[in-house]
C-alpha cells in the first residue's frame, strides 16, 4: 500500500462521492494490480489440441496471435485436424467433415493479428454478397 501525506478529506462535496485522498490511491492501486493480471491472463499459450476442441465447442473463437506466427498456427490446426480424423477413423469413431476456416485482421497489438477461427461444412460455399442482375446485364 502506497503511504501517502495527503489529507484525509473528500475530494468532492458530493454526499455520493465521499473518497478520500488515501481511498483513491488505493483504489488506483487496486485498479492497476487487476490491470497487470488481466495482461498475465490475456498471454496464455494454448495447445492445438485446446485451441481446436475450443472451436469444436464454439463454433468459431478469435485469437490474437504474434504476426509471424499466423501461417504457423494455421497450419498446425490442419495437422492436428487430420491426424484427429485418421485416429478418429483407426478407432471406428465418426470423422469431422468440415473444413478449418481462417480470416485475419490486424489487432490493435503492435505486430500482433485477430484471427478468427471457425469450422465450415465442406458443402458450403461462404457467399459475400448475392446480385440478381437486372435486364440489361
Amino acid at each position: 500500500m502506497i503511504e501517502s501525506n495527503m489529507p484525509d478529506f473528500p475530494l468532492e462535496d458530493d454526499e455520493e462521492s465521499s473518497l478520500t485522498a488515501q481511498q483513491l490511491l488505493e483504489l488506483q492501486e487496486l485498479e492497476a494490480s487487476l490491470t497487470a493480471q488481466d495482461s498475465q491472463e490475456e498471454s496464455n499459450e494454448l495447445s492445438f489440441a485446446e485451441i481446436y476442441s475450443s472451436v469444436l465447442l464454439s463454433g468459431e473463437i478469435i485469437i490474437t496471435i504474434p504476426a509471424e506466427l499466423e501461417s504457423k498456427v494455421k497450419q498446425g490446426l490442419k495437422n492436428f485436424k487430420a491426424k484427429q480424423a485418421t485416429k478418429n477413423k483407426e478407432q471406428g469413431l465418426p470423422i469431422d467433415n468440415n473444413v478449418l476456416s481462417f480470416n485475419a485482421k490486424p489487432s490493435d497489438i503492435s505486430n500482433a493479428v485477430d484471427l478468427s477461427i471457425s469450422l465450415l461444412s465442406r458443402n458450403l460455399i461462404p457467399i459475400l454478397r448475392i446480385k440478381i442482375p437486372d435486364q440489361e446485364f
